[in-house]
Parts: C-alpha cells; sequence; structure tokens
C-alpha cells in the first residue's frame, strides 16, 4: 500500500454543500457509502475546511494588527485614526467569531483522507464502506472512564480518564477480503492547582495519550491459509468458519501532547500489513 497524490477537490454542489453544514454543526461521519462517494465528499469538506483556516489566522493577524494600530493613534493623539481601528477592530472580531463556530477539527484531513485514499487502491469504486467518525474530542462527560481527586490544600490535582473510540471503518476488498478498523484515544488529562508563596494560584493541564488501533481481516478460506506466529504484537486468529475466518492485529502509538493531533497512520497500515504477512495463498 503505498501513498498517493490526493486528488483536487470537486466542485461544490448542493448536496456537498448540504453535508459540509451538517458536519460542521454535529463534527461526525457515519454512514455507507462507495469509497469513491465518500472520498468526493471527504475532499470538498477537506479543501473548504483548509480555506477556512486561512481566513481565520489572517482575520487574527488583521486583529492584531488593527490593535497595534488602535494603541499607536491614541500615543500620536490623532483621534481619526483611532476611531477608524476601532471600527475595523469590531467589524474582524465579528468576522472572527461568526468563523469559529464552523471549524472542522484537522484529523478529517490530516488522518481520515490519507487513510482512505491508501485504501482505495486495493478497492472497486463502487465498494461499500461503512465509516464512523467522531469529531468531538475526547474531553466529554460520556466519554469520561474515570475521575480523580487529590489534594486538601495546594497543590490540587483533579485527574480525568478518557476514552474516544473515534474512527471506525469497514471495507471490502478486491481480493474478497473485509478490512475492519478502529482508532481509539484513551486520554489522561490531569489538572494541576497550585499556589505561590505570593498566595497566587495558577493551573496547569497536562496530557498523556496513547492510541489503540485494532485492525482485523475477514479472509475467505479457501483464498488464503493463516501461519500465525507467536507474539504478543503478532496477528492473533480472532475466528474460524467454514468459510471464512478473522485475523486481528493490535497495535498502540503515542498520541500527542494534547488531544486531536494527527493519527500515527504509519502504525494502522503496519497492521494491515502484518495480517497479510500472515496469510499463504491456497493451492
Amino acid at each position: 500500500m503505498a501513498k498517493t497524490k490526493q486528488q483536487r477537490a470537486p466542485a461544490p454542489t448542493p448536496e456537498l454543500k448540504k453535508y459540509l453544514r451538517e458536519t460542521m454543526r454535529t463534527k461526525k461521519l457515519e454512514g455507507e457509502f462507495s469509497i469513491d462517494e465518500w472520498l468526493k465528499r471527504l475532499r470538498f469538506i477537506a479543501a473548504r475546511d483548509k480555506s477556512g483556516d486561512s481566513v481565520r489566522k489572517w482575520v487574527g493577524i488583521s486583529i492584531a494588527l488593527w490593535v497595534v494600530g488602535f494603541i499607536g493613534s491614541l500615543i500620536a493623539e490623532f483621534p481619526p485614526a483611532a476611531a477608524g481601528s476601532a471600527v475595523a477592530f469590531v467589524f474582524s472580531l465579528i468576522a472572527f467569531f461568526s468563523l469559529k463556530g464552523k471549524d472542522i477539527p484537522n484529523r478529517l484531513r490530516d488522518s481520515v483522507l490519507p487513510l482512505l485514499t491508501i485504501l482505495r487502491q486495493d478497492a472497486d469504486a463502487e465498494t461499500p464502506l461503512k465509516l464512523k467518525v467522531d469529531l468531538l474530542g475526547p474531553e466529554l462527560l460520556s466519554k469520561r472512564t474515570n475521575f480523580v481527586k487529590a489534594g486538601n490544600k495546594y497543590p490540587k490535582v483533579e485527574e480525568s480518564m478518557f476514552s474516544d473510540p473515534w474512527f471506525q471503518g469497514s471495507l471490502s476488498l478486491a481480493d474478497g477480503s473485509v478490512l475492519n478498523w478502529e482508532v481509539l484515544d484513551m486520554v489522561r488529562r490531569r489538572n494541576i492547582r497550585k499556589r505561590n508563596p505570593r498566595g497566587k494560584i495558577k493551573m496547569k493541564t497536562k496530557y498523556k495519550i496513547k492510541t489503540r488501533m485494532d485492525v482485523s481481516l475477514s479472509y475467505k478460506n479457501d483464498r488464503y491459509q493463516a501461519q500465525v506466529s507467536s507474539g504478543a504484537a503478532a496477528p492473533q486468529v480472532k475466528k474460524e468458519g467454514e468459510r471464512r475466518s478473522v485475523l486481528r492485529c493490535r497495535r498502540q502509538a503515542p498520541g500527542g501532547s494534547s488531544p486531536g493531533q494527527k493519527m500515527a497512520l504509519k502504525e494502522l497500515l503496519i497492521g494491515v500489513s502484518m495480517i497479510y504477512k500472515s496469510l499463504r495463498p491456497v493451492g
């Protein structure tokens, strides 16, 4: 499986625009379409999100420059310039907050889209792809698995554990096998409150994140035969049937210093590669 150059985003249509608005609202994608249909939708969303990030960046820079200009006009005692800078600042601030809620987490374009682009090489254009993507992030009460509060005096520590299965998919490949995957972030968040000798209280948040990737392949017994080796990291037989069997491989990778960072795509692809290396063609 080699990386391919991503294609240009499709032209906007009413259907794509509607899907973009829905994705911005829910921060979720779920359904079953052909892999080419998914790629069309994701490329459109990724292109619009990238443009939106660029606009937000320049609006933020403009706000900073106008603040500097406003302060400079006050120092120079030039009221018209100060008034103009204030008006421009207000309009920029309105533009900034109007764009803020329309951002889509970058994981969609730096993790989900590249993986589907690679998998497209081993699947037919009309192959159904079941996809479930949750971009809301792990720090939700519904995803919290444990909470501990320690320290009656400073420093005070609050530790929360979160489990976020944010990326799941199922795809039939060209050889008749069915590839399934789940990417789960296990997040530990620590909020530490300290008080310095002057009595000022400061809070610091630290994260420890691990990403677990479960990959399984359902293959036809009349096409492949498994030759499984020992070892915790080696693929294991999950299910044996008369017509089909399932091999599973689990990989772990660091999840970055804060939630929502780019997925370790290489580790997931290694899991797929290890499964195929454990299979031998029949006949």
